[in-house]
């Protein structure tokens, strides 16, 4: 009978659909004022030879474990998991970091909670593996959305965003997205590859070998 209602509701287009995001954003009155002034800040950037422009964003904490989470893999021999996805300990924070004009991505994987420390010595490590190849930038236009740990009212935030411009003689300018827009920060079509955890784990077992 199930099976039979089920072919009922196909043959008259009731499918199974993924849902998608297309209801209308959540808007404040300020959005368009600020998305004017993002793309002002962005092109300046842009145009400037000493300006460099990056997107940052961090993911949700990855579990380290032999999970299934009800996944599946193409292979000829079916992947073993644990019995129980329990007792997790080890988990992983990602941190993005896209150089907008180039494309270059850079993820770095910390152990730590996601904190307003947490990002910018995440920022730090990856200007001092990466300023070589930019001795001549004088500033960082920084692409990010207004979460809890890098608002422009986090006090911590700022005091560490302060102590890094001092450190690297940089001038940081911070172009926040509008409140519910976080989804056109150029990083988060990163995070789209990336977009589960069982993907993430893979990528990552692929940096570790």
């Amino acid at each position: 009978m199930r099976k039979t209602i089920s072919n009922i509701l196909n043959r008259l287009g009731f499918r199974l659909r993924r849902v998608q995001k297309a209801k209308p954003l959540k808007k404040v009155l300020e959005t368009d004022a600020i998305f004017d002034n993002l793309h002002k800040l962005n092109k300046e950037s842009d145009l400037r030879e000493d300006s460099l422009r990056i997107s940052i964003d961090t993911k949700a904490k990855i579990d380290l474990c032999d999970s299934s989470r009800g996944g599946t893999s193409r292979c000829r021999k079916a992947v073993q998991a644990d019995d129980h996805d329990m007792g997790i300990k080890d988990k992983l924070t990602p941190f993005g970091i896209l150089e907008v004009m180039t494309g270059l991505l850079t993820i770095i994987f910390g152990v730590s909670f996601e904190t307003s420390d947490f990002i910018v010595d995440g920022l730090q490590q990856w200007w001092d593996a990466n300023k070589i190849r930019y001795p001549h930038i004088k500033q960082l236009v920084i692409n990010l959305d207004n979460g809890p740990h890098n608002s422009s009212h986090r006090t911590q935030f700022i005091k560490r965003r302060v102590e890094f411009a001092d450190k690297n003689n940089l001038e940081i300018v911070l172009a926040y997205y509008p409140p519910y827009h976080s989804k056109y920060n150029p990083i988060e079509r990163c995070w789209g590859i990336l977009g589960s955890a069982r993907d993430t784990c893979k990528f990552l077992s692929l940096l570790t070998g």
